[in-house]
């Protein structure tokens, strides 16, 4: 089994996610905008 180590930035702009072999290369990257709309949706 290969082990993989997952990150997330959540911030408010942008939610950033990430895929990093245990030595922290980096296999892959995702950004995503976050619209206003959708913040003001999880907003509790």
């Amino acid at each position: 089994m290969t082990k993989i180590i997952l990150a997330a930035d959540v911030g408010g702009t942008t939610c950033k996610l990430g895929i990093f072999t245990p030595e922290l290369e980096q296999l892959h990257k995702w950004s995503i905008h976050t619209d206003t709309l959708i913040v003001q949706d999880i907003h509790f």
